[in-house]
């Protein structure tokens, strides 16, 4: 019992704690290719580190999607609220994703999934701030930009919007 108020000190810090501990350890691997990204794309003269962002930004995508996929399978554990934006976030996301993971459009009213989607995972331009820019079925996705929406979205969890533990059944 002397222990609560420890755990909740520790859920205040990272309530996703309070859903996953794996989805925790995701999420900071996934922080830690963010920061390879941002760090990549700060350098001002193209060459590898294009490379290098365009690289991450791959292995980041897919596993943003899968994290928060799994958080939308399960969005019976976080508050209505919540559940709405996680499956908000992963709409846009396998927007991005299926292009990236399969070479086919997401499912999308007058985009063919039945042929490979041609130039759609490349690169289409750099933004000023050397931002990787792609245009997917003619929606752009700035690549800096979409990092930080995901990570916005990330901290704005709170405690109380966790109902209970992915594993846990409903009440």
């Amino acid at each position: 019992m002397g222990d609560e108020p420890q755990i909740e000190e520790m859920y205040g810090r990272s309530p996703l704690l309070a859903f996953s501990l794996y989805t925790v350890a995701q999420l900071q691997s996934l922080q830690r290719i963010r920061s390879e990204i941002l760090a990549a794309m700060d350098q001002r003269e193209p060459g590898p580190d294009l490379m290098k962002a365009y690289d991450f930004f791959w292995f980041w995508t897919l596993g943003a999607y899968e994290i928060v996929r799994t958080m939308d399978e399960n969005k019976s554990c976080f508050s209505t609220p919540v559940a709405a934006r996680i499956n908000a976030l992963k709409l846009r996301l396998a927007l991005i994703r299926m292009p990236f993971a399969k070479q086919l459009f997401a499912n999308q009213a007058g985009l063919p999934r039945d042929r490979p989607i041609g130039g759609e995972n490349s690169i289409a331009d750099v933004g000023q701030d050397q931002s990787l820019i792609f245009e997917i079925g003619g929606e752009t996705f700035d690549s800096r930009s979409l990092i930080g929406e995901v990570t916005e979205f990330f901290a704005g969890i709170k405690r109380e919007d966790i109902l209970r533990g992915m594993k846990c059944p409903p009440p």
